[in-house]
């Protein structure tokens, strides 16, 4: 994620997708590795992430799919951060380089064996021990800041930007903004992009990947239904379509 500062930079790196899940991000995510890097390939895209929620497994398929097509394959997840009060914030985290790259794996790992919290947690302290090659975003609108941000807490927000600056550092950490047509978000990216203004921290605009094709949202309200144990025609159920 450079910063363009000359006018042919966006045809030069155009838009590379940096939040992305698969299958692999299990009753969550139903784009298949060979879609999605099928589908990014016949789009132009010359590289493209993954970050399925708290696991890495679909790193290695995803990197042979994408050696095939001449595609640079960015390894990443987005890990559930374990705050005081033990509530599971999203997190994407991209390896920068080989270090980044382990210290990914760690941090997975150490999740599933010691921060099995109903879901794979990472402490704050686990993260700032291997924050090294890393890259995080802040995350959709169950990242904390953003969480932070719709309940009014707006002092709180700064108090985790800061926070995720220290461990990450100003060229390792960066706002996301997306837009899903929820007016949630909205909220969030006019406060985000005011807080990078006063901050000068970078900003990068993202998709929330879950699957490949427009009709495919059928496949995932399933999904989602069985993971809230849920039925289709229930009202007030989670859904993102």
């Amino acid at each position: 994620m450079p910063d363009c500062a000359e006018n042919n930079c966006r045809k030069e790196a155009g838009f590379v997708h940096l939040h992305v899940h698969s299958e692999y991000s299990l009753l969550d995510g139903c784009a298949r590795i060979p879609d999605l890097i099928e589908t990014a390939a016949q789009s132009g895209h010359t590289a493209l992430a993954l970050t399925d929620h708290g696991a890495v497994y679909g790193l290695v398929p995803f990197y042979k799919r994408a050696l095939a097509k001449d595609m640079k394959a960015i390894f990443g997840t987005e890990l559930y951060i374990r705050n005081r009060n033990g509530q599971p914030y999203h997190l994407p985290i991209l390896a920068e380089n080989a270090e980044g790259y382990r210290n990914l794996l760690q941090l997975s790992t150490k999740a599933h064996l010691d921060g099995f919290h109903g879901k794979p947690c990472v402490e704050i302290d686990w993260l700032a021990e291997h924050s090294k090659g890393l890259i995080a975003l802040s995350g959709c609108l169950k990242g904390e800041i953003a969480s932070r941000i719709l309940v009014g807490d707006a002092a709180g927000a700064r108090r985790n930007l800061e926070c995720y600056l220290d461990i990450f550092g100003r060229e390792g950490f960066y706002l996301e903004l997306q837009r899903h047509g929820l007016v949630e978000e909205e909220r969030v990216n006019k406060a985000l992009v005011t807080m990078a203004g006063e901050t000068g921290v970078g900003v990068v605009a993202t998709n929330d990947v879950h699957y490949v094709a427009r009709e495919d949202w059928r496949v995932h309200d399933v999904l989602l239904a069985v993971q809230t144990l849920s039925t289709l025609t229930q009202k007030n159920r989670l859904r993102l379509s």
